[in-house]
């Protein structure tokens, strides 16, 4: 009989041995998937937060917010200009003519006192001035110094109204 039962603890530890190792590899498995599923939320929560972010960027940009380029300067020699925008971020451009913003906006015309931008939705932004503390655009003289050697320059004529 001893013979037997011994037959027989023989006999059932292998199916315990092969229950606790099935076990342990349905263990790792859900231990895997779960690991899995953490990751997945992870990035979604990454690629959620990256969405809001362009979303306000474009929002910022764009102008939605109330907030859009100022005039910072205006730089050049006759009709060839650069203009100077401080953007929302704070951050300094220089542009010309036909330039695109990260926006989408086009600069349509640089003058000496205005730069006019076309946003992405076709309006139209005309800004004049400058950032620099507010101040506005030096009016011109109305008749430039003459150089050493060189007559005066004449004034303007008056635009009528």
């Amino acid at each position: 009989m001893a013979c037997l039962l011994a037959h027989g603890a023989v006999s059932a530890a292998p199916p315990a041995a092969d229950e606790l190792a099935r076990i342990e590899s349905e263990t790792a498995v859900l231990k895997a998937r779960a690991r899995k599923v953490d990751v997945q939320a992870q990035i979604a929560g990454r690629q959620a937060e990256i969405a809001t972010r362009e979303a306000e960027t474009k929002r910022a940009v764009n102008g939605t917010t109330g907030e859009r380029p100022v005039l910072y300067a205006v730089e050049g020699i006759g009709s060839v200009l650069f203009a100077t925008l401080e953007l929302s971020n704070q951050k300094m451009i220089d542009v010309r003519a036909g330039d695109m913003l990260a926006d989408g906006s086009r600069v349509v015309s640089i003058r000496p006192n205005e730069v006019v931008l076309e946003t992405a939705r076709k309006d139209r932004i005309r800004l004049t001035g400058t950032g620099r503390a507010g101040a506005e655009f030096a009016p011109l003289p109305s008749a430039m110094p003459a150089m050493p050697g060189l007559p005066a320059v004449p004034p303007l004529p008056a635009l009528r109204p």
